[in-house]
């Protein structure tokens, strides 16, 4: 099932909004059970798209109404057109998140960049073309969630602090689902750190706006959030359309921090409830993007003190 996400042109509801209701969604999600957001531009629109299968369809549809109560879901067919061009992106490595929302803050000049923007601008395609951007989202395992806390403590070492390049190394292989790139990677750290204490390490994590947030805490701060198995697609007419869209993802990049590598095949990553949101959600009045989707009139519900008519 897909549903168009429309909301009003004056919404100032942020990310943050979308990041509760992915906490939510995350709680009574099931291990098998997936659903996917998206951005798609059809016959010249741009429109913000859910997909799910029916068993999930009733919970997120809930919270996206709570986060937004004067949204619209509309019901439309999934096009079943094939696109000349797609790829895949993942974030990586795992452990470490990207750029998140409240980062693009300006607190000194009290004002926001919407990181949507950006996304909005490229996925937009003339009326004779498509181009679509896809989350598809589950719930991360309890086994992937122990892979990435056994990596914090490990990162921690003397070492791997003076030399960050293999930190990075050894932080995207050791949490890989492939065994025999878990397997390289315990045995090069085991060959040239020893033996580390696989206690969290708790320190001090930044604030709400992550500033001065160090790439520890980073990483520290996201395994506090409920994490997501995402897989991330770009299906479009051309090669130069790709590209443009995937440029627009290097606004996420960060030095230090995960950033986003373009792949061949697909292939998952994590990400926390706070990134999804900052990749997908509502823009408000600052995205000043053109032609996407909005609810032209808000719904109300019916006043239950209406007069009745006189009885004769």
């Amino acid at each position: 099932m897909q549903w168009v996400f429309s909301i009003p042109a004056d919404n100032i509801r942020g990310p943050h909004y979308v990041e509760q209701a992915l906490t939510t969604i995350h709680a009574v999600l099931g291990h098998h059970e997936a659903f996917a957001l998206g951005i798609e531009s059809v016959a010249g629109e741009v429109r913000l798209v859910v997909e799910c299968k029916s068993s999930v369809g009733s919970t997120v549809m809930r919270q996206l109404y709570a986060a937004y109560p004067d949204a619209q879901l509309r019901s439309v067919e999934p096009s079943e057109k094939r696109f000349a061009v797609k790829c895949w992106l993942r974030s990586t490595p795992d452990a470490f998140p990207i750029k998140r929302y409240s980062q693009f803050e300006d607190a000194l000049n009290r004002q926001v960049a919407d990181p949507i923007t950006a996304l909005l601008v490229a996925v937009k395609s003339p009326p004779s073309q498509q181009t679509k951007v896809q989350l598809s989202l589950r719930k991360c395992s309890h086994r992937r969630e122990h892979r990435l806390e056994r990596v914090h403590p490990e990162l921690v070492h003397k070492r791997f602090q003076r030399w960050p390049r293999y930190a990075r190394w050894y932080a995207e292989r050791a949490t890989r689902p492939q065994f025999w790139k878990r397997a390289a990677a315990k045995l090069t750290k085991w060959l040239l750190v020893g033996r580390t204490p696989l206690s969290m390490h708790d320190d001090a994590m930044g604030g709400r706006t992550h500033e001065r947030e160090s790439p520890l805490d980073a990483v520290a701060d996201k395994l506090h959030k409920p994490l997501f198995v995402t897989t991330l697609s770009i299906e479009a007419s051309s090669e130069a359309k790709v590209t443009e869209v995937i440029a627009a993802f290097g606004q996420f990049h960060r030095p230090k921090f995960a950033s986003f590598v373009r792949c061949h095949k697909r292939e998952s990553f994590v990400l926390s409830a706070e990134e999804v949101a900052t990749l997908w959600h509502a823009p408000t009045t600052v995205a000043q993007a053109s032609n996407v989707a909005t609810v032209e009139a808000r719904e109300k519900d019916t006043p239950l003190d209406l007069p009745k008519p006189a009885q004769d």
